[in-house]
């Protein structure tokens, strides 16, 4: 009997768990089955496509960024799911996320389906023109990633442990986002090249002492030959889902 009630327990928490990221805001809806299809897309046209972009295949980083943005959307969701008393405020927080993520992937696989670099590249007008509107809805993505923090300190839950893992998990993702702004500076390389009047086409790196496109992890391409901020923006990003599922873990098991 009581392993029973356990398992209708477990259903019904799944249950709620996706009322939550699915019912919270129609456009992060809209936005975290959107890249589960892209994702799929991505899956079917790497089969056909071969081309490669920095020595990595032309689908994997829309591949990526879909994957990506369907924890965060999701997550997001879920998070605001727990925001009482601000409608409006979680409308234009879901709004705004959604739309800079949909700016974003529409920009890389642009990009990706042009067979160039979507971020860094400066190479011509249009390639810099969307590497900037990429990165002005990153800020606005970052911004709404604030905003949630902020509105999940001031809002009352009785169990403070899970509320706290929810606040650190956006306010962990907020740190880890700033690397992200710290890839798009340029480095000593292009800010010489850029003083001595050469055309520079790249602005930015992941790659720290190396060149970018070299020997690298399978899939996410992180550099094996020199150092990259790519893991601890990744890690960063990820604690959004990583710390509040740990705060759930902590909950069920001790709470």
């Amino acid at each position: 009997m009581s392993t029973l009630t356990t398992r209708m327990e477990q259903k019904s928490s799944e249950t709620d768990l996706w009322r939550r990221v699915l019912g919270t805001d129609r456009f992060l809806t809209w936005s975290f089955v959107g890249s589960m299809v892209l994702f799929l897309a991505t899956i079917v046209l790497s089969i056909f496509d071969s081309r490669l972009v920095t020595g990595a295949p032309v689908w994997v980083k829309p591949m990526k960024f879909a994957i990506s943005i369907t924890l965060y959307t999701g997550t997001l969701a879920w998070l605001l799911s727990y925001v009482e008393g601000h409608p409006r405020l979680v409308r234009w927080i879901g709004g705004l996320t959604a739309l800079g993520f949909l700016v974003e992937i529409v920009g890389i696989f642009v990009q990706a389906a042009r067979g160039v670099r979507s971020h860094f590249n400066v190479g011509t007008p249009f390639d810099a023109a969307i590497f900037s509107l990429m990165g002005t809805f990153v800020m606005v993505i970052w911004v709404m990633n604030i905003a949630t923090a902020v509105l999940l300190m001031r809002q009352k839950m009785d169990n403070q442990p899970f509320a706290w893992a929810l606040r650190l998990g956006l306010l962990v993702t907020a740190v880890g986002a700033i690397l992200g702004f710290l890839m798009t500076s340029p480095t000593a390389e292009q800010l010489s090249a850029m003083e001595a009047g050469e055309v520079v086409t790249v602005m930015g790196a992941h790659s720290v002492g190396v060149d970018d496109g070299g020997a690298g992890l399978p899939f996410v391409g992180w550099s094996t030959e020199g150092g990259d901020i790519r893991p601890a923006h990744f890690v960063g990003l990820h604690a959004l889902q990583i710390i509040p599922l740990l705060g759930i873990f902590v909950n069920r098991r001790y709470g």
